[in-house]
């Protein structure tokens, strides 16, 4: 008995310190549901998002921010059909986006289509922080 109440103790003191160390300053995280061929807000920048879903169908794009909300990714999506990424199946997509930009998630089917997403939120473009690596 005294085993098992200690084995549950450490499990749980591991379990807590691993979310603690998951949830980072500005990190969040998701799930956005897009239906009939529409479009939605995912998260806004400076992050870096990453991205993943079980359906195809779904392309994302970033959008200059405005209002922060769907607007921005309606009012942009014409005029970015050549700068749309799609999300392929079961696989991650890691999209950048920059500071005064929102990205967005455009499904291209019918049916309704879901896309998880973790954003962690960044203040240094990756290029500067590429740099700084390699020194």
């Amino acid at each position: 008995m005294k085993t098992t109440t200690s084995a549950l103790l450490i499990i749980s003191a591991f379990a807590f310190s691993t979310t603690a160390a998951n949830a980072k300053g500005g990190d969040q995280v998701g799930a956005v549901v897009v239906k009939d061929q529409s479009v939605k807000f995912v998260a806004a920048g400076p992050a870096i998002l990453h991205l993943y879903s079980m359906d195809r169908g779904g392309n994302v794009f970033t959008a200059a921010a405005t209002t922060g909300t769907d607007a921005d990714c309606v009012h942009a999506q014409a005029g970015t059909r050549d700068g749309q990424n799609e999300i392929r199946v079961d696989q991650r997509r890691i999209l950048e986006v920059p500071a005064g930009q929102v990205a967005c998630i455009a499904a291209a089917s019918p049916r309704a289509y879901e896309l998880l997403w973790h954003a962690h939120q960044t203040t240094t473009p990756r290029h500067e922080t590429l740099v700084a690596q390699k020194q």
